[in-house]
């Protein structure tokens, strides 16, 4: 049984997806069932190969829900002795029959990212993580960051956590599909590509587009990715700076209209203060685009030496980096190769491949 409530959006979402077709097509189960929204589940399932019959148990009540923990047991019961559970992200239930889990934790962003939520739900989901964590028969993790941090949060998993790498990139993304960039979006284009939290830093981003503007006037700044309320304050920033005309929100888009834009853009840019991962920036090297990361948590890691680092505090840093992608060809075009290197160092084929092993594993 997979936990399929995040199928889309953010990078667990797509962690989901592409691992759980996989699980699909691999045939080594009589069934996969997927538990969340009945009607967007069907419509996923209906573009999946059918090497393994698939069920859908529906499940409402959104993340981190009293509703969804409540009726979490009743649906262990309706599994077979002989199942396993994944839980790709640790708002798992408080209580379980007793069925082998396997609990993936991509980050710890309630925990560790001052301001993300009250003190009352951090201590709640505090006592969450470390219920379901230690009742897991494998807990997973999708970096060495996150490995680490982890376990510096609970000294009782040292020792067993295993990491399984994060992620891959669709063929979307390496294939540099000839779909046409969204309406607004015109070269030359830094791109960020990330949901509009405080974390993810996006003020950053504006703050050097404005230092950049004199010297690259025709410059904008396209931000792809779901809107939260903290996405105000970066327009006001704009505004502030002005450059709010330069910046073109395009919010949502498929793979291929993503695709395109990756592959469109001058510079790719993640200022995180916070990733677990870090997918976004993997994507952009595989379709052929210099990148500058923060160097915090879990990007260094992931980029290697194929993308630029700099402080996410840092703007002058951040700036000179991007600078020197725009203004020095050689660079660019080396940073490029060595991102399209990198990002063929990743796969889900092998993501998947070894969740697969972590479930035998468990299987009783």
């Amino acid at each position: 049984m997979v936990d399929a409530r995040v199928l889309w959006g953010s990078g667990i979402g797509r962690h989901v997806r592409e691992v759980t077709a996989r699980i699909v097509a691999a045939g080594e189960f009589a069934e996969v069932v997927l538990v969340g929204d009945l009607r967007e589940l069907a419509a996923w399932c209906a573009t999946l190969s059918s090497a393994t019959p698939t069920r859908i148990i529906a499940l409402s009540g959104g993340r981190y829900s009293v509703a969804a923990q409540l009726k979490w047991p009743q649906l262990a019961r309706s599994l077979p002795e002989r199942s396993v559970v994944w839980f790709p992200h640790w708002d798992a239930p408080f209580f379980f029959a007793r069925r082998p889990t396997v609990v993936t934790v991509h980050d710890l962003i309630p925990l560790r990212v001052a301001d993300h939520t009250s003190a009352v739900k951090r201590g709640l989901m505090r006592a969450l993580l470390r219920r379901v964590t230690r009742r897991a028969d494998r807990v997973v993790t999708v970096s060495q960051f996150t490995r680490d941090d982890l376990e510096s949060h609970d000294a009782a998993l040292r020792g067993h956590v295993r990491v399984i790498c994060g992620g891959g990139v669709p063929d979307a993304f390496v294939e540099h599909t000839d779909s046409a960039l969204p309406p607004g979006v015109t070269a030359p284009f830094l791109l960020v590509v990330a949901n509009r939290k405080p974390h993810k830093n996006i003020e950053l981003a504006v703050e050097v587009l404005a230092r950049l503007h004199e010297q690259h006037p025709t410059l904008t700044l396209v931000v792809a990715g779901e809107r939260f309320a903290h996405w105000d304050r970066t327009v006001a920033l704009a505004a502030r700076l002005g450059v709010a005309d330069r910046i073109v929100d395009v919010e949502t888009l498929d793979d291929a209209r993503l695709a395109a834009l990756y592959a469109g853009a001058a510079c790719f840019l993640m200022p995180s203060r916070y990733e677990g991962f870090g997918l976004p920036v993997l994507e952009a090297m595989a379709s052929g685009t210099p990148a500058v990361v923060a160097r915090a948590t879990s990007l260094p890691e992931v980029v290697g030496d194929a993308a630029l680092l700099a402080d996410p505090d840092d703007v002058d840093a951040f700036t000179a980096a991007v600078a020197s992608v725009l203004n020095d060809p050689a660079e660019a075009a080396r940073l490029r190769a060595a991102g399209t290197r990198r990002a063929l160092e990743y796969s889900w084929d092998r993501t998947a491949a070894d969740m697969l092993r972590v479930f035998r594993e468990v299987l009783p």
